[in-house]
């Protein structure tokens, strides 16, 4: 595996640092491998919830095979949550900050609301 696999409970990330359309050849061998692995051990991965996102200055994008079947393809996403945490393609944290300027808005205005003045 050319990749980087992390395992942390039910939870699986292959990342690789991908420098031209030759790379994603091997990011998709990786995932067939992986693939290869969880029918061995009878791990199953969930392609539904299996996602690729791009962290390049670049705005190619290339499509990967979904690992459980041939004919499925894996999303393409510009955000995802991650333990809580929203990345997106250039890494920023603007998404995350905003997610929890408007929760804590709401809870001010719920603390408004049962003040006793």
């Amino acid at each position: 595996m050319k990749g980087y696999v992390k395992l942390c409970a039910d939870d699986t990330k292959l990342y690789y640092m991908a420098n031209s359309i030759y790379d994603y050849k091997i990011i998709q061998s990786d995932l067939d491998e992986l693939n290869q692995w969880s029918d061995k051990w009878l791990l199953r991965v969930n392609a539904k919830k299996c996602k690729v996102m791009y962290h390049s200055s670049s705005d190619a994008q290339y499509s990967m095979k979904a690992i459980d079947c041939s004919t499925c393809f894996l999303d393409h996403v510009l955000k995802e949550s991650d333990l809580g945490i929203i990345f997106d393609t250039k890494l920023s944290f603007n998404e995350h900050i905003a997610h929890f300027v408007i929760k804590a808005n709401c809870m001010i205005g719920i603390m408004k609301d049962h003040s006793p003045i």
